[in-house]
């Protein structure tokens, strides 16, 4: 069976530079290297199917004109609320669109199991496939120190990395407080504010920022290639964000080989198992030391986290996305869950 799919994100046309972008072009690629469909990004043009990554106005208008629509949940009502300004007035009424929204779908994907287990808490009842997010294989990569050399980043200190935007969610005054207790180490956020104004206490978040602490670097919103640089040329990820459905900052750094510090969170733990050290506010700063300090542990952490790229690959992401399109367009109802 040949399938046109057309997918789609209004992320593409306003606001790019966050994860579901990312996703919506992760899955465009594979899609268009796999056999058996042609997968294009076109609102203008026709197709068999229609895969949504946003739930905005094309999304919507997508909804009442396509023969048959699945949409990837990257959204929820929790996960706005500390993100975008204003939401959490509005977190019912948001919690009440989404799961119209989703429900109004012939097929909703999740990419998690915990994204599943909340969206049915929402109350969607959609036959909901589990579909986790697959950060591209890294082919080849420079040396930490020519990626060093080419950031003008020192080479003889610890280097520490997040990656996500500068909001209240992503735990931007969690990440100040530990370098503040790190001093021998460079910290190093890269993201900015890709929805400018709009963000979440963005003014508190500015002032957050000329605040920091001296050994703490925020590089501002680059393009992927250039956040690629960065992976290279550190020692450790480290991701204190207070909710998560399956970023793919985390992933992204796991396919680099960098251990992973990351809160303690119920999507982590059913996503990455034993590949990551845990920690909260008051453990964060111990365990980051601890993988400075010890080789031996950073190797440990770095061969755990290079297993999760190893487990799957875009190949397999396309040819899931692909047993759902032929499923419900022959009608049948899909029940694929992968979690692996």
């Amino acid at each position: 069976m040949h399938v046109k799919v057309n997918v789609l994100s209004e992320s593409a046309f306003t606001v790019g530079g966050h994860g579901v972008h990312s996703v919506y072009e992760d899955n465009l690629e594979s899609l268009r290297g796999a056999e058996g469909v042609e997968a294009i990004s076109d609102p203008f043009r026709k197709a068999d199917l229609v895969h949504l990554h946003t739930v905005g106005p094309l999304a919507l208008l997508c909804m009442y004109t396509a023969p048959c629509t699945v949409v990837t949940a990257h959204l929820t009502a929790g996960s706005l609320v500390g993100s975008i300004a204003g939401c959490r007035p509005f977190r019912k009424p948001i919690e009440i669109y989404l799961r119209w929204f989703y429900n109004k779908a012939d097929h909703v994907i999740a990419v998690s199991e915990h994204t599943r287990e909340e969206l049915r808490r929402m109350g969607v009842k959609r036959a909901i496939s589990v579909v986790p997010n697959k950060a591209p294989t890294v082919a080849s990569t420079p040396t930490k120190a020519d990626s060093r050399k080419l950031l003008a980043l020192p080479q003889g200190q610890p280097v520490v990395l997040t990656v996500g935007q500068v909001q209240p969610r992503k735990g931007v005054s969690t990440f100040h407080e530990v370098a503040a207790s790190m001093p021998d180490a460079l910290f190093v956020w890269v993201g900015g504010f890709p929805f400018g104004i709009l963000t979440s206490r963005y003014f508190a978040m500015r002032r957050l920022l000329r605040s920091r602490p001296g050994n703490v670097v925020h590089s501002g919103q680059l393009s992927r290639d250039d956040v690629k640089a960065y992976f290279c040329a550190s020692d450790v990820y480290f991701h204190p964000s207070h909710h998560e459905l399956a970023p793919m900052a985390v992933l992204e750094a796991a396919n680099h080989g960098l251990p992973l510090v990351l809160r303690d969170l119920a999507c982590y733990r059913q996503l990455l198992g034993d590949t990551y050290l845990a920690g909260n506010d008051g453990t964060f700063t111990q365990k980051l030391r601890n993988v400075i300090d010890s080789e031996e542990l950073r190797k440990r952490m770095s061969s755990s986290a290079l297993s999760l790229a190893e487990e799957g690959s875009a190949s397999r992401t396309a040819r899931a996305l692909l047993v759902i399109y032929e499923e419900l367009l022959n009608s049948e109802e899909p029940s694929l869950s992968l979690s692996g």
